[in-house]
């Protein structure tokens, strides 16, 4: 294990895919730019408590090494670096006191300032999700996630362990989700 600044102990370093090379290649070439961003919105509906749903994308964040990665050159070429703990914050907007014919649009308006928002590779969790309340028991969720992290199938995966971690967050006990059968740096060796 390697150490690195304080609070950053690299766990893991794996190669590349031939995919996050191009991104991080493109990013090195277009840095600030959104065009590799993946973004989803979801309606939560229920009662709820925003820590639940941080306490679940923690929990993603903790069981999937390549939401803890960052991307970072080494001796010309880039690697994943994979991080022991990587804290996620949820960001959290309340649209109720808004008119009811205006919530919608900014909704609109917060959704691409959360995916227009541009990632840094170097900095671990390629993945932002904002919770925004628009009425009683009612929410959508705003995720974006940099394609060097994420793609179609993550989305699946996400949904499904999300849902798990609020309803066990609200239940006071941990999810009951098997572990991940392989991770991400795990393919990426094997394709090496």
């Amino acid at each position: 294990m390697n150490k690195t600044d304080p609070g950053h102990e690299i766990v893991g370093t794996f190669p590349c895919t031939q995919a996050q090379e191009r991104f991080w290649f493109l990013d090195q070439m277009q840095q600030g730019t959104a065009a590799n961003t993946i973004a989803v919105q979801w309606e939560l509906r229920g009662s709820f408590d925003n820590g639940s749903v941080q306490a679940a994308l923690q929990g993603v964040v903790d069981r999937h090494e390549i939401l803890r990665t960052r991307i970072v050159e080494r001796g010309g070429r880039p690697v994943q670096e994979v991080l022991a703990h990587v804290p996620f914050r949820l960001g959290s907007i309340d649209v109720r006191s808004l008119p009811q014919a205006e919530r919608a649009a900014r909704i609109e308006q917060i959704a691409r300032d959360v995916s227009l928002r541009p990632f840094d590779l170097a900095t671990p969790c390629a993945l932002r999700v904002t919770l925004v309340r628009f009425a009683p028991e009612r929410a959508m969720l705003l995720i974006a996630a940099h394609r060097a992290a994420f793609d179609g199938f993550s989305i699946r995966v996400l949904g499904r362990e999300v849902g798990a971690g609020i309803a066990a967050a609200e239940a006071g006990r941990a999810p009951d989700l098997p572990e991940p059968a392989i991770q991400y740096g795990d393919y990426a060796e094997w394709l090496a």
